[in-house]
């Protein structure tokens, strides 16, 4: 249902990342920051150049949608698959956005021991976001595919 959710920090730290059925976490960790300093630096370029931030893309697995804020910005990969269901990531991504602006004071900066220690304050609070959010899109296919049985 939800490929990954990541939330990096302005200056291109990667401060909260859910993949849901990841084997490798030394791998995973590697390309979370990869991913990271390259949204970044498209951001970034795209601002440089007047032409504005990207809000959304598409790879040949993913779409990817992009959340700016002040001092973070959400990024959400969907299947492409799900792409017909953009309402359903918007929503999730405000909860996210609104859960976040607890501690955006606290990301306000490049202090790095504050947004290592983001994730274990803010991580279960988003993870507990997303696996409600995930248990709560199901519902309406697990009914489709009923539906589809009984009639």
């Amino acid at each position: 249902m939800l490929d990954g959710l990541l939330v990096i920090h302005t200056t291109g730290v990667p401060i909260y990342y859910y993949r849901p059925d990841r084997l490798s976490k030394e791998r995973d960790n590697n390309n979370v920051i990869l991913f990271s300093g390259l949204l970044t630096a498209i951001q970034a370029f795209l601002k440089e150049v007047e032409i504005g931030e990207a809000r959304i893309f598409e790879t040949e697995k993913n779409l990817i949608l992009i959340h700016p804020s002040k001092n973070y910005f959400i990024t959400i990969l969907i299947p492409l698959s799900k792409k017909g269901e953009m309402d359903t990531y918007s929503k999730l991504v405000n909860e996210i956005n609104m859960a976040i602006k607890k501690w955006e004071k606290e990301l306000d900066g490049l202090d790095v021991e504050v947004l290592s220690s983001f994730k274990g304050k803010a991580g279960k609070t988003l993870t507990e976001i997303i696996k409600k959010w995930e248990k709560e899109a199901s519902i309406p296919v697990v009914a489709k595919k009923l539906k589809e049985c009984l009639w």
